[in-house]
């Protein structure tokens, strides 16, 4: 009898749908901004290669950093320019609506709540560590600090 490991397949997924927007306003930012630093990156890195040659040896880094910072723009210029829709929908699929200034606001500063039921034992542990620390008598010449005052 041979034992014969499972597969092991995920699920085909479908592709998200990606939709370029080429001339919205978010794109002719993303055209212009590629367009100023792709070139810049290049002839940052002609004039390195230039520097190295003519001696300075600690520019033969820089000869690769500065096309690979060209390379980093063009990546982030498609990869910005075919992301998904922010609502993580395709195009055409109705949107949630969008909360509003006064429930944004809500969510953000209500109090925090600490389940302690969700606690390992070594957490409680050091929780109780902590506290059995900060309630012990201080031994040295300063007296305890007044809560809210100033030490005597």
């Amino acid at each position: 009898m041979s034992v014969v490991a499972p597969e092991f397949r995920r699920p085909a997924r479908p592709a998200p749908a990606r939709r370029v927007a080429w001339l919205s306003g978010r794109s002719m930012l993303l055209h212009l901004t590629l367009v100023l630093v792709g070139p810049v990156c290049l002839l940052a890195g002609w004039w390195q290669l230039q520097r190295a040659l003519s001696g300075n040896t600690l520019s033969f880094v820089y000869v690769f950093e500065w096309p690979a910072f060209a390379g980093v723009a063009v990546w982030a210029w498609w990869a910005l320019l075919t992301a998904p829709a922010r609502n993580g929908g395709p195009p055409g699929a109705p949107q949630a609506p969008a909360p509003s200034r006064a429930d944004l606001l809500a969510a953000r500063t209500a109090p925090l709540r600490w389940d302690s039921g969700q606690e390992s034992a070594r957490l409680r542990a050091y929780n109780a560590y902590l506290a059995d620390l900060r309630d012990r008598p201080r031994r040295g010449r300063l007296p305890r600090r007044p809560p809210g005052g100033r030490r005597a």
